[in-house]
């Protein structure tokens, strides 16, 4: 049974992305500069760039895990990467470089 942790959906869920955002990918800007990117390929449709986002995201988290030796590690790694809402995580970032976007584009036509 999942249960909500910290305003995520679950204790998985908010764990990858606290790592994500304190840079287990690489600088957290660079998160922020894909969900943008994604945001710009899809004309601002939050549902079809946080899909692409998602997929993006756990490529990423699972390359950057590596592979690890068959047993109860890779196993229970397995299981809790496996309760990661990643469509939860990307919308996070997919909406706010939407607003961004937005506000700038609201700025320069004021």
């Amino acid at each position: 049974m999942c249960k909500e942790y910290n305003g995520w959906s679950n204790y998985e869920t908010w764990a990858t992305n606290l790592w994500i955002s304190e840079g287990m990918l690489g600088e957290p800007i660079g998160i922020d500069e894909q969900a943008a990117q994604f945001a710009q390929n899809n004309d601002s449709d939050a549902d079809a760039a946080t899909y692409e986002m998602a997929k993006w995201l756990r490529s990423e988290v699972e390359e950057a895990i590596g592979e690890q030796e068959a047993g109860l590690a890779q196993d229970l790694l397995g299981a809790a990467l496996g309760s990661v809402d990643w469509h939860e995580i990307a919308r996070h970032y997919v909406e706010a470089a939407i607003e961004l976007e937005q506000g700038l584009t609201a700025n320069a036509n004021a």
